[in-house]
């Protein structure tokens, strides 16, 4: 693998893998052009609800009007990150392992990602039963149905976990 777990590396580096290594690119390519952008900044500029930046939506649409393809990561599965009560201030915690879960299938679902308990959306605070409920972060659920929204007329596909299950 060019990205091998930290096991494998270690392995590789005691000898009971092989390592093999490759310091140049393909026909001396260099890599691909990489702008940061500080999403704080977009966020005041923007509004709190801002995925994607005008600069990458931008992008975007250049490599649409040009007929070519373009692949946006995040690493982060689900709809939202979190379930959060605005009366308390707690997530929603699994019962299980208690960590926090991930909000799925647009929002209805919570889902354990370490155990795979999965739930529907409550509807109340678990903890003080408040009724005000709200979604913090973005995950690649959400980020599909934007861009979706974004460029109606362009095929959009998901990668990750949830939808890829054999190669």
């Amino acid at each position: 693998s060019a990205t091998p777990s930290l096991e494998s590396f270690t392995a590789a580096l005691e000898g009971r893998y092989r390592f093999l290594s490759l310091p140049e690119r393909i026909a001396s390519r260099p890599l691909a052009a990489v702008e940061f952008i500080e999403m704080k900044e977009v966020v005041r500029e923007e509004g709190p609800d801002t995925i994607i930046s005008a600069p990458l939506r931008a992008a975007l649409e250049a490599r649409l009007k040009a007929d070519e393809q373009a692949l946006v990561l995040l690493n982060r599965r689900g709809f939202a990150g979190q379930l959060v009560c605005r009366q308390c201030g707690l997530a929603l915690m699994c019962s299980e392992c208690s960590v926090t879960m991930t909000l799925h299938k647009g929002g209805s679902l919570a889902v354990c990602h370490y155990c795979g308990l999965g739930r529907p959306k409550p509807t109340k605070c678990d903890v003080c039963q408040g009724e005000f409920l709200r979604t913090v972060g973005y995950g690649t659920e959400r980020l599909e149905t934007l861009v979706k929204e974004m460029f109606p007329e362009s095929r959009v596909a998901r990668m990750d976990r949830d939808t890829m299950r054999r190669k």
